[in-house]
């Protein structure tokens, strides 16, 4: 359902890793 916004924490969290 909220697959996009999964999809933008999943990318926020590499990114801030």
């Amino acid at each position: 359902m909220n697959s996009l916004l999964t999809y933008k924490i999943k990318l926020f969290s590499y990114f801030h890793s």
